[in-house]
Parts: C-alpha cells; sequence; structure tokens
C-alpha cells in the first residue's frame, strides 16, 4: 500500500481528571485565544481612529476660533472644515497639516478594519475545520 494513503492514529495519554470532563469550547478558546485578543486590539485602535476625525476637526476649528470670534458654533463639522478653507487669514501650511492629518486618520482605519477582518475570518475558518475534524473523528469512531 501507499504510505501516504495509510494513515496511522497516533497514540496519545489522555489523563482525565475525576470531577472535570473536558469542554471543546474551552479548548477551542485556549487555542485561538491569541488571535481572538489581537483581533480584538486591532477593533479597538479602529474605533479610536473612529473618533480621531472628528477631534481633528474640532481642534482645526479652535484654531480658527483663536484668530476669529465671528464662527458660529452649532454648525456641522463638514461646514467648519469648510469655513477653515473659506478664511484668507489662516495659513496654507495649516491647512495642508490638518487635510494630511484626517486622511491618514482614514488610511488607518481602513487598514485596522481590514487586519481585524482577516484575522477573524481566519480565527473563524480554524473554527469550523477544528469542529468539522471532531465530527469526522467521532463518525470513525462510532462506525468504523
Amino acid at each position: 500500500k501507499n504510505a501516504l494513503l495509510s494513515f496511522k492514529k497516533p497514540k496519545t495519554d489522555v489523563k482525565k481528571a475525576p470531577h472535570q470532563t473536558p469542554v471543546f469550547w474551552h479548548a477551542l478558546f485556549r487555542t485561538y485565544s491569541a488571535k481572538l485578543i489581537v483581533g480584538g486590539l486591532l477593533r479597538f485602535l479602529h474605533d479610536i481612529f473612529q473618533f480621531a476625525g472628528p477631534l481633528i476637526q474640532s481642534k482645526s476649528l479652535d484654531n480658527q476660533k483663536k484668530e476669529n470670534d465671528l464662527i458660529d458654533y452649532q454648525e456641522v463639522n463638514s461646514r467648519r472644515v469648510l469655513s477653515f478653507f473659506n478664511d484668507r487669514n489662516q495659513p496654507q501650511w495649516l491647512g495642508i497639516f490638518w487635510a494630511i492629518l484626517l486622511s491618514t486618520t482614514v488610511f488607518c482605519q481602513i487598514v485596522l478594519l481590514r487586519a481585524y477582518f482577516q484575522c477573524q475570518f481566519l480565527v473563524g475558518i480554524r473554527f469550523r475545520a477544528a469542529v468539522t475534524g471532531l465530527v469526522y473523528r467521532k463518525v470513525g469512531i462510532l462506525f468504523f
């Protein structure tokens, strides 16, 4: 017979605690807990960057407030940014700085959210493979 096709089960010595039965979900969590924690941290960082955009806009508005007292503070955030561009007294480098900063935060949001979904997708696939392998192993023991 072909050596690749023959499958030998590894011999393992499993010591069970007399008062505790093994729980499959606990084993899965212990196995993939690092990936789950990394995914949670990625999502947390993404959420922080989501709040960064409005904070940056309010910061640019605070800079205008110091120089111009005629701004209506009930305006929508997009009008706040547009009013920054309409004020000719503001230096050009400051506007470029705020635009680059906003673009960078949006870019970081995209990268972090993509990394989070990739990490959680891999954990989900590995969970599914583990459950499927367990079911097939159980069926093989029962019927063969």
